[in-house]
C-alpha cells in the first residue's frame, strides 16, 4: 500500500524584532488567508476520507474471499472427519 504526503507544514510566525523606531511600522510575514487554509485542509480530508473508503472496500472484499476460502476448509475437514468415522471401527484392534 502506497502513501501519499498531502500536508503541508505551517511554520509558527517569527519574533518580530523590536522597532527601531516609533514610526517604524513592524514588518508581518505574509500569511496565506485562514480562508484559504481551511479550503485547503478541508479539500485534504475529503481526498483522506476517499481513500479510506476505498481502502475499507478492499478490505471488505479481502474479508469475503478469507472467508470463501474459510468455508471450503470446514467442508473438507467435515469430509475428512467423516471418512475418518467410517474407517475407525475397522482400524481399531479388535
Amino acid at each position: 500500500m502506497t502513501v501519499q504526503a498531502n500536508a503541508e507544514i505551517i511554520p509558527f510566525p517569527s519574533r518580530l524584532a523590536p522597532p527601531s523606531t516609533p514610526s517604524t511600522p513592524p514588518v508581518i510575514p505574509s500569511q496565506p488567508a485562514a480562508s484559504d487554509r481551511l479550503s485547503r485542509a478541508l479539500a485534504d480530508l475529503a481526498a483522506a476520507q476517499a481513500e479510506q473508503q476505498a481502502a475499507l472496500l478492499r478490505w471488505r472484499a479481502a474479508l469475503a474471499e478469507l472467508q470463501t476460502g474459510v468455508q471450503g476448509l470446514g467442508a473438507s475437514l467435515r469430509g475428512y472427519a467423516h471418512v475418518l468415522s467410517e474407517i475407525a471401527p475397522s482400524a481399531s484392534p479388535s
